[in-house]
């Protein structure tokens, strides 16, 4: 018999940048593989760091542009130290506004739920990236979406965590699905300080019974496996010494 709940892993890359990011939800171990990384890495403070300032930069921007309602790929655990995402939407557009996040750790998700899904016009759904076609013929996900207005997607901490050829098949798949006038922004770790940390994590998530992988890729790479969508402004990261590049694409026309 299945004990529930079920165990949960002795490592989780949710948990491990909670910790990395400052949050208290983590593990004993989840510390040392953070520790770990940072021996090979030791710019990985600065890179989560700025990846959660682009997060919210993107989610001004979506605001910018009219765009009101958003879809955020692994959400991971939630911090309520700062604003949540959700809100700094609500609070940059007039009217109402749908966030759909999205995550399978269950530690995260049981944490979202309980903090969010009471919330009007959030959403919080089980959904492994890896799978896009099972996301998007999920009924909750075109519950929590209009999906005649444009959609910004927020992809950090989220690419990252797939295989090349799954990439692609998600950013088909996302492009194929969101009306026209959608946004993603997306914040991806790359340079070899960054690799030699994923391949810590990687295997340290094996070795425990976790599940997931994590690499990192050249912005040439990066941009190749954006299927579908047309970058409008990539920056690479030769003056950011954190080993990061973020960018903004446009679903391509039909």
């Amino acid at each position: 018999m299945i004990p529930f709940p079920p165990p949960l892993p002795a490592v989780s890359l949710d948990r491990i940048i909670n910790y990395v990011s400052g949050g208290k939800d983590h593990f004993r171990e989840d510390v040392a593989v953070a520790h770990r990384m940072l021996d090979v890495d030791p710019r990985l403070l600065d890179r989560v760091a700025d990846i959660d300032a682009f997060a919210a930069e993107a989610v001004t921007e979506f605001a910018a542009q009219g765009i009101s309602q958003m879809l955020v790929l692994q959400c991971g655990l939630p911090d309520l130290t700062r604003p949540q995402l959700h809100d700094r939407l609500a609070a940059a557009v007039a009217g109402p506004v749908q966030a759909v996040y999205l995550d399978n750790d269950l530690q995260a998700l049981v944490h979202a739920r309980a903090y969010w899904q009471a919330i009007s016009g959030v959403t919080v759904l089980d959904a492994d990236l890896a799978h896009p076609d099972r996301l998007l013929a999920d009924p909750r996900l075109a519950a929590g979406l209009d999906p005649h207005e444009p959609v910004g997607v927020l992809a950090c901490h989220s690419l990252e965590r797939l295989e090349d050829d799954r990439v692609d098949a998600l950013c088909t798949a996302l492009a194929d699905y969101l009306p026209a006038g959608s946004l993603m922004a997306l914040a991806h770790p790359t340079g070899p300080d960054a690799g030699r940390s994923a391949e810590v994590c990687t295997h340290a998530l094996a070795d425990h019974g976790g599940h997931g992988h994590l690499c990192a890729r050249s912005p040439d790479l990066v941009e190749r496996l954006l299927s579908g969508w047309q970058l409008t402004l990539y920056r690479t990261d030769g003056a950011n010494p954190a080993g990061l590049v973020t960018g903004w694409a446009t679903p391509q026309p039909a």
